[in-house]
């Protein structure tokens, strides 16, 4: 018989008591989320303070069974390496399995919530798939069928407006939709080598690169087409960033403004470079500095006729 009012929830510890307890015989049963069994402690004798009634609770299983197949002809995919990832701030790889010569990974054994997970298929010859937005809908198993696109080379190369490759540049890879809007392909992101260069292997589709470096504004006009061979050839050109000085030359003890001074911005290190120069107008004022690329510190060298110069 159930007692009213003799209901109680654990503490964020586990801990849990019912204060006030006649004498008697008792069944107690505590229940989780329902992504837990309930579990019974079941004819506690109660004649003084009762202590360590205590219960483990035993998350539910469920399955996933996986079929890989090829997107274009239907055919199962065999070898394909299938992961099954939570999506915490940290992901945690919860389950993974290798499809068998049908194509077929039986069963990926998992506990607790059915919520929402990150599967990740890769197969010799394929492009890597993702879905993070799959849900079991049952303790059980739930059947999960993977659509895989063969993989062609997508490469290209970054320069600057000089001609010369960036190198350390970031590309990142959005697919267009069937709304025809452009969305970021998870997991896949290259950094472009000492010569520019960058690749990847992708399936059938339209897309567009986004591409970052240091010193460069980012770049969203890279686009390519891959249909049912590899694309090469990809040049994407960055303009620099620019920051752009002026100022006015003064004398120290006077504070009057000087004219025909002259600023010259030079780099720093063992092998210094001028990269900008300028001279003051009449009224002692100067413009048409323009630094590009990463902002850094430079040496700044001022002259004037008359006065010494100042570093």
């Amino acid at each position: 018989t159930t007692i009213s009012g003799t209901e109680v929830k654990s503490d964020a510890e586990g801990k849990y008591s019912f204060p006030g307890l006649a004498e008697g015989t008792y069944n107690f049963r505590a229940m989780g989320p329902d992504w837990y069994y309930t579990a019974y402690k079941n004819d506690v004798a109660v004649t003084a303070d009762v202590t360590g009634v205590d219960f483990t609770l035993e998350a539910k299983s469920f399955q996933i069974a996986i079929t890989v197949w090829d997107k274009a002809s239907l055919a199962k995919v065999r070898g394909a390496h299938v992961q099954v990832w939570t999506q915490d701030e940290t992901p945690v790889l919860v389950g993974e399995g290798d499809t068998s010569s049908s194509g077929t990974i039986p069963n990926i054994n998992l506990k607790g919530q059915l919520g929402t997970y990150t599967v990740k298929a890769t197969a010799a010859g394929y492009a890597d798939f993702v879905n993070d937005a799959y849900k079991p809908t049952s303790y059980g198993t739930n059947r999960y069928s993977i659509m895989m696109e063969k993989a062609y080379t997508v490469s290209g190369v970054v320069k600057n407006e000089e001609g010369l490759p960036v190198a350390g540049a970031e590309v990142y890879v959005n697919k267009k939709g069937s709304d025809d809007r452009y969305t970021r392909v998870p997991d896949l992101f290259d950094e472009t080598a000492e010569d520019g260069s960058w690749s990847f292997q992708l399936g059938a589709g339209d897309y567009q690169f986004q591409i970052m470096a240091d010193g460069y504004l980012s770049s969203f006009s890279t686009y390519a087409t891959v249909s049912d061979a590899d694309v090469t050839g990809v040049e994407t050109v960055l303009s620099w960033t620019t920051t752009r000085v002026s100022g006015t030359f003064y004398d120290a003890d006077s504070f009057a403004k000087i004219k025909e001074g002259h600023i010259e911005f030079w780099t720093q290190g063992e092998n210094p470079v001028k990269v900008a120069e300028a001279d003051g107008n009449l009224s002692g004022a100067y413009s048409g500095i323009t630094l590009k690329g990463v902002t850094g510190t430079y040496d700044v060298v001022s002259s004037a006729p008359g006065y010494a110069t100042l570093r």
